[in-house]
């Protein structure tokens, strides 16, 4: 990665934008952001502030001439056209996959990089469709049979997403003119289920102190896919690959958390912020 030194981010408070702030704060970038995002995200990260050797400015991300980061999960032509109008020479607008690109934007001086099968704790459906949250109630209520998930799915952590576009940002590559980030793995929706049927009803017998050596026993989780070639479905990664690549990560796109340690992540966030219920 090249030595940038400001970076503008507008949605900084979408869920991969703050982690994006803090990453690239931690990296010691001078990170551009809204003045009320600038307010919100000093609340909210104080001890980060206090002890990156980053700087978070309060300003107009669209007014750098620097990398720009765009979040967005509907890209209107309001948007579009101050996209169009930045004076940024490295800009990136990052969208869930289900969400079209506005046409109406340069899309030639612009990256657009789809984000697939996202896992993040706090993230909304816009961003994360995952049926966790139907499973999570249904468990808990002692549903005998969770909602069937049909979709092969290829879930990847927002920690390895963040990684990725901050190697990018700060790469000073030319990237395309557009990308897909996902994981490499293809998981069936009776996996995934499995999986996080599982992990919840393990947890919630840790709280109930309910906990027996058997419950402790790794199971092994039948699978189709583990040793089955990508499914067509997969989108295209290695544009991703090669820009990662060119942009000094010598391993390119090489997601480093699995489905595990994704949904517990998840399933700890959900239980502590409902501590009292559960």
């Amino acid at each position: 990665m090249t030595g940038v030194s400001r970076v503008g981010i507008h949605g900084s408070l979408s869920p991969l934008g703050k982690e994006l702030a803090a990453r690239l704060l931690h990296l010691g970038s001078e990170v551009i952001v809204s003045d009320s995002a600038a307010e919100e995200i000093s609340r909210l990260m104080p001890a980060l502030l206090q002890h990156s050797t980053g700087r978070l400015i309060g300003g107009d991300p669209f007014n750098e001439t620097g990398p720009l980061v765009i979040f967005s999960d509907s890209c209107g032509p309001v948007l579009a056209e101050k996209i169009t109008e930045s004076v940024s020479n490295r800009k990136m607008l990052v969208q869930p996959s289900h969400v079209l690109f506005d046409d109406s934007a340069d899309a030639e001086d612009t990256c657009l990089i789809e984000i697939h099968d996202l896992i993040h704790p706090d993230a909304g459906e816009n961003w994360s469709m995952t049926p966790f949250n139907q499973w999570y109630d249904d468990i808990f209520l002692s549903v005998t049979e969770l909602k069937d998930f049909d979709e092969e799915s290829h879930w990847v952590s927002w920690r390895d997403v963040v990684e990725a576009l901050s190697i990018l940002t700060l790469g000073g590559e030319i990237l395309p003119s557009w990308l897909s980030i996902c994981g490499r793995r293809t998981v069936s929706g009776m996996e995934t289920k499995q999986q996080f049927q599982a992990l919840l009803n393990r947890s919630l017998k840790v709280l109930r102190d309910d906990l027996e050596i058997d419950d402790l026993v790794k199971k092994t989780i039948v699978s189709d896919t583990e040793n089955k070639a990508p499914s067509l479905q997969r989108p295209d990664l290695s544009r991703l690959h090669d820009a990662l690549k060119a942009s000094g990560n010598e391993d390119g796109w090489r997601p480093v958390h699995g489905l595990e340690v994704m949904m517990m992540e998840w399933i700890a966030n959900r239980m502590e912020r409902y501590s009292g219920v559960v």
